[in-house]
């Protein structure tokens, strides 16, 4: 006969500092998430206008005002040589005419740097913020 196996040891875990585990018993009071800032609108433009540079950025405080959310409006827009924006046309609407009619009316003002081709398309997206919303909605 052999010498018996000696039996599995049972292992414990370190110590904890008593102070902690009293502490982690203890009620936290819920501190209060930081609420989002206003977020602002932005303008987007494509690589063929994005290459030119805006020497008047379209003024996006606008006067039309909503009480619900809207998406992003997309415009065609074309440039001319002298930096003038001529051209402006809706391509795909942010569900409420009078800031679609605004932002273009907006766009019309811009102005870009010179370029040697008679006009440049492309597209600019507005993306509008909290300032196109109602303060109070009804």
């Amino acid at each position: 006969r052999g010498v018996p196996e000696a039996p599995d040891t049972v292992q414990f875990p370190a110590a904890r500092n008593p102070l902690t585990i009293i502490r982690s018993a203890e009620p936290r009071a819920e501190t209060p998430s930081p609420s989002p800032g206003p977020l602002p609108s932005r303008l987007t433009l494509s690589p063929a206008l994005a290459g030119r540079e805006l020497l008047q950025a379209p003024d996006l405080a606008i006067a039309a005002r909503t009480s619900t959310p809207v998406e992003p409006s997309q415009y065609l827009i074309g440039v001319s040589d002298r930096g003038e924006v001529r051209f402006v046309f809706l391509q795909d609407s942010s569900g409420n005419p009078e800031i679609d009619a605004a932002g273009a009316r907006s766009l019309a003002r811009a102005a870009f740097s010179q370029h040697g081709a008679a006009v440049t398309w492309g597209h600019v997206t507005i993306s509008w913020g909290d300032e196109v919303l109602l303060e109070n909605p009804k």
